[in-house]
């Protein structure tokens, strides 16, 4: 959900809210429910890709340090 506020047209307050009026006993699935509502998962989220980019680069130094 973060990713795409961040990233994209999805207001995740308004999800929440679409979520709780349509499923007041909260049975659904969240992210399915999600899926359904315009923005979500669209959009990719500068912050994210740059914290996914250093963890990757951790762990390849992590597995192949000292190796060409």
């Amino acid at each position: 959900m973060a990713e795409s506020a961040d990233g994209g047209d999805f207001d995740i307050l308004y999800g929440l809210q679409l979520r709780c009026h349509s499923d007041h006993e909260m049975f659904t699935d969240l992210h399915n429910f999600l899926l359904k509502v315009p923005g979500y998962g669209q959009g990719k989220s500068a912050r994210v890709e740059s914290i996914l980019e250093q963890q990757w680069n951790e762990i390849k130094r992590y597995i192949f340090e000292g190796k060409t």
